[in-house]
């Protein structure tokens, strides 16, 4: 597989993007007549726009359920989902004004300008989510607005500086657009953790009688190695990932390596100087009630000290109790198998994705594409070409391939 795509990717065959506009009935068998008619009008909108291409079609199903028009995009068809727009907007026209058919269009820059607007709304939908609850959680933990804020304050901007780094860094490495989501849930993660350590330690060593300078000191030369050393750990971790040589994989390590890194450096740098700024404002201000709970130093936890007990007293049977637990955890790891995402694994939640199984019923081969590539020298072109039509008789005969496109390109050192 890896090495068919390095063919097809050093031959840089023109392949156009291809969107299908596809005219079905909502209920009952297809009126034949209003369907060839809804066909035309997307022909003719499509025709109309300097995006479009070639078109093709009107295409009868086999079943006679279904009408097909193809068209091929202009331009780059990498960036074929930034120029989907009028062509959407053009079948949603023609839907408009035949709304007892399904007029409804599929193709490779309509999925993914879907998923890039899902993703999006994920995105959007976790900022929304996360901050609020996360903002809640603190407030309890600390007793207070400011040492509640302050965590919250460096995962934000960790974020921030992250996507602003991703995107230099995409110059050099992989980013998808999985990158946002990962940073999003990573940089809150560990910014909010690197902060804890910092504050708490600081209202400690405060509550002991330190001045508030002393505190953050402390905090620091304690805290602060061990944000370091996490932060270290976690990006060694992460950029394991690189090794798999997947361009997904590779994307995730750039994103969570890079929110990481910016909150170890926001923890060590701009987190000592708000605490120390704020002094003993970073209490206020105060919850009732929680703020008398949390602000305890002297007082040792009945709760950690009964989970602890048992392996202080038996630390030989504790580690390998404790070793032996994840072992079995990570017993189900040894089964797993990775493999690149597909088309079928895409959610159906999606209405672009509902559109694509219609397509691929009324119209098979209109789905999953099997390319075959070959390379050879140009003077066996036409014997590479006469194989692939043989290949192609005998692919048309089997009953799970109902039609089968042949497309030859040629370059100066390719035939296939």
């Amino acid at each position: 597989m890896g090495r068919a795509e390095r063919i097809v990717e050093d031959g840089r065959f023109a392949d156009p993007a291809v969107e299908n506009v596809l005219v079905t009935s909502r209920a009952g068998a297809l009126d034949r007549d209003r369907a060839a008619a809804a066909a035309a009008a997307a022909r003719r909108h499509l025709d109309a726009l300097p995006e479009v291409g070639r078109l093709t079609g009107p295409l009868d199903s086999l079943a006679g359920d279904a009408v097909l028009i193809r068209a091929e995009l202009t331009g780059d068809p990498d960036a074929a989902a930034d120029r989907v727009g009028p062509l959407l907007d053009a079948t949603a026209a023609v839907q408009a004004a035949y709304p007892d058919l399904r007029v409804e269009q599929v193709g490779g820059a309509t999925i993914d300008k879907a998923l890039g607007d899902a993703y999006e709304g994920d995105f959007r939908q976790a900022e929304l989510l996360s901050l609020p609850v996360t903002l809640v959680i603190l407030i309890v933990t600390f007793g207070a607005l400011l040492a509640a804020a302050v965590p919250v304050l460096l995962a934000l901007t960790s974020v921030a500086a992250a996507i602003g780094l991703s995107a230099l860094a995409s110059h050099l490495l992989p980013v998808t657009d999985s990158t946002a989501s990962v940073v999003l849930l990573i940089g809150m993660a560990v910014g909010v953790d690197y902060s804890l350590f910092y504050v708490r330690r600081a209202r400690e060593e405060r509550a002991r009688g330190h001045t508030g300078l002393a505190a953050v000191e402390i905090a620091a030369a304690t805290s602060g190695r061990a944000v370091v050393v996490s932060g270290g750990t976690v990006a060694v971790a992460m950029a394991g990932m690189f090794l798999t040589g997947s361009v997904i994989f590779s994307s995730l390590a750039v994103g969570a390596i890079l929110v990481v890194a910016a909150a170890v450096l926001g923890s060590i740098t701009v987190l000592p100087a708000i605490l120390a700024a704020l002094g003993r404002w970073v209490d206020r201000p105060r919850v009732p009630f929680l703020h008398r709970l949390t602000m305890r130093p002297g007082r040792r936890s009945w709760l950690w000290s009964a989970l602890l007990r048992p392996a202080l007293r038996r630390p030989a049977a504790a580690l390998a109790i404790g070793a032996g637990v994840l072992v079995l955890l990570a017993l189900p790891a040894a089964g797993m198998r990775t493999s690149l995402p597909g088309i079928a694994d895409l959610p159906r939640s999606i209405p672009a994705m509902q559109s694509y199984d219609r397509l691929t019923a009324a119209f098979p081969s209109e789905g999953a594409v099997h390319v075959v590539a070959v390379r050879a020298p140009v003077e066996r072109a036409g014997e590479v070409r006469t194989a692939l039509l043989d290949l192609a008789d005998r692919t048309v005969g089997s009953p799970r391939s109902p039609s089968v496109a042949i497309r030859t390109w040629r370059c100066p050192r390719t035939a296939g």
